[in-house]
């Protein structure tokens, strides 16, 4: 079985060839196909030609097609899921990320990644795209005559040069905070340690006009992002301080750009063009930082090192001026070096283009443990092909079927005038029965104001019913007026001289759940009051959260949470 991989961007089409074998895969063939660089080029066309021409090379019996999706279009999300079932995972997905995306639910492809077992729970990255772009790609590939098998996530694919794909996920020890969580009431946030941030590293993709950034733990991808710097910001800068065509400048970018990182022996015109490559790259070094300090506060993580890939990466000297300007090793990443059986040639160029097209490929090998990502599903889902075999076989019997089908219409006519006789004779009936019973006069005995008559009646019934159910409802008022009954007296003595033991700042009753916040005065009043709480509560059960109350020396916040019943 051969895999295709084919990367579509802004410069080029990269199709990637792998072929199992019974020791993994090997890569046996790579074609780049060039995109126009003049402006008002239509890619769309010039990429509908290449597909073509990619048809017309694979058999689509033995071969299966793997196209992906930018990660521009894709969220990825790092959760925790406290079951293992991967079905379970994904039908939970659109309830755990409707929040967390700008679009409704039903307009989102979901997937997921597992990477790895923690006890009793799973550690996923969830994957959302808009169905409006996996139909643009779909539609791109069956015009162009190619079927697509799968369609993944350009990240997710490019990780595969890094991760261990050919295993499934690792069972490893439960994370102490998710046992925690497991058990909110024996959670006491002032005595929970944070954890010690863990390493990781950055892979910068630098293509034409995006760069790529993936977030690598244990060889593991947990978040990738897109900067909109590529190689064609600094060959537009070139081109305005150079008079060259854009295009020119592409084409020299790879082979006669540099940085110096000493102008110790440069003459003049040396300087002058790596400034001009300088303050492009320094573009991309600023967002680059900035995401580092983000990931590293959401993720509890120190980035260690960066590794740079693609074809602007090529520039000389770009990973020790990146190294000065992010304060941490940058160096450039050969992926070649990681296969072992490799059958095209092993050139700078390929080398630079080549590493989505291969991850692409190499999830048209994945198995069912650890199972490509796929947003060809629902509505998107393969279809069979085989209805041209089963017309050959069976179009006879489907003749004789059709025939049938039409003699069972012309009994349908027939049964239907007299079914119409018989409505007729109904509707007779139905006016005497609403004039005696409902005592409608004659001329609004017909089904329509019938059908009016009973909506009314069952309004009527609703209403009783509602009207029943709220002389059980508790309100805020009444849930107030029972936790102040609950509650120590806030004052100890009589007159001036009682002094204050508490303060109650806070309190807030949300449907069914209550939160209640204030300062103590005293020493061991907090406690008295959670011990009162409890009473309240309709499961005796009292939660402590994290005040935010500023308080004086001597003094102690307190906030708990706690449910009640509300009759709702």
């Amino acid at each position: 079985m051969k895999s295709v991989g084919i990367d579509i961007g802004t410069f080029a089409v990269d199709v990637v060839e792998i072929e199992s074998t019974s020791k993994g895969f090997s890569i046996s063939g790579f074609k780049e196909f060039k995109l126009s660089q003049s402006p008002g080029a239509d890619h769309e066309i010039e990429i509908i030609e290449i597909l073509r021409e990619i048809a017309k090379i694979y058999d689509p019996q033995t071969t299966r097609f793997v196209f992906g999706v930018h990660q521009d279009f894709v969220s990825l999300k790092h959760k925790y899921f406290p079951f293992k079932e991967r079905i379970k995972i994904l039908k939970s997905l659109p309830f755990e990320l409707e929040d967390e995306i700008p679009l409704n639910t039903d307009d989102v492809i979901f997937d997921a990644r597992i990477l790895s077992y923690r006890g009793n729970f799973s550690e996923v990255l969830a994957v959302a795209c808009p169905k409006e772009e996996v139909e643009r790609i779909l539609n791109l590939a069956l015009d162009s005559g190619v079927e697509p098998d799968i369609i993944s996530v350009e990240s997710l694919a490019f990780a595969n040069i890094f991760e261990e794909w050919h295993l499934p996920p690792p069972n490893l020890p439960p994370l102490e905070r998710l046992e925690m969580d497991e058990d909110e009431d024996e959670l006491d946030d002032e005595e929970h340690v944070k954890e010690p941030p863990e390493p990781t590293n950055l892979v910068l993709h630098i293509g034409h006009q995006r760069t790529l950034i993936c977030v690598l733990k244990d060889k593991q991808l947990i978040h990738a992002r897109t900067i909109l710097w590529g190689g064609r910001d600094v060959a537009e800068k070139l081109s305005a301080n150079y008079n060259v065509s854009v295009a020119e400048a592409i084409e020299m970018l790879p082979t006669k750009s540099f940085l110096l990182m000493t102008s110790v022996g440069a003459t003049q015109q040396q300087i002058q063009l790596s400034q001009v490559i300088a303050d492009s790259v320094n573009e991309l070094s600023k967002e680059v930082k900035r995401m580092v300090v983000d990931l590293e506060t959401s993720y509890n993580i120190k980035v260690q090192f960066v590794d740079i890939m693609g074809g602007t990466s090529h520039v000389k000297n770009l990973g020790p001026y990146l190294t000065q300007r992010l304060e941490l090793p940058v160096n450039h990443f050969n992926h070649f070096d990681v296969y072992k059986n490799i059958k095209i040639p092993r050139t700078p160029e390929i080398e630079a283009s080549s590493p989505i097209a291969i991850g692409l490929a190499i999830e048209g090998l994945k198995k069912a443990t650890n199972p490509a990502i796929n947003l060809r599903k629902n509505e998107f889902a393969k279809k069979n092909r085989s209805f041209e075999k089963t017309w050959a076989r069976w179009g006879y019997a489907i003749q004789l079927s059709i025939a049938l089908f039409f003699l069972f219409i012309a009994f349908g006519f027939i049964r239907g005038s007299i079914a119409s006789d018989l409505s007729f004779k109904a509707e007779d009936n139905l006016e005497d029965v609403a004039r005696k019973v409902a005592k409608l006069p004659k001329n609004r005995a017909r089904a329509r104001f019938i059908k009016r008559h009973i909506k009314e009646q069952e309004s009527k019934i609703k209403t009783a019913q509602s009207l029943a159910k709220v002389k059980d409802l508790n309100s805020a008022v009444s849930i107030m007026s029972r936790i102040s009954q609950v509650l120590p007296q806030p004052r100890r003595g009589f007159g001036n001289k009682a002094t204050p033991l508490y303060e109650i700042r806070k309190l807030n009753v949300d449907y069914d759940r209550v939160e209640i916040e204030g300062v103590a005065l005293s020493a061991g009043v907090d406690q008295q009051i959670l011990q009162s709480l409890k009473n309240v509560s309709s499961n005796k059960k009292v939660t402590s959260k994290r005040s935010l109350l500023k308080v004086k020396p001597g003094e102690r916040s307190f906030a708990y949470t706690f449910k009640v019943k509300r009759g709702l």
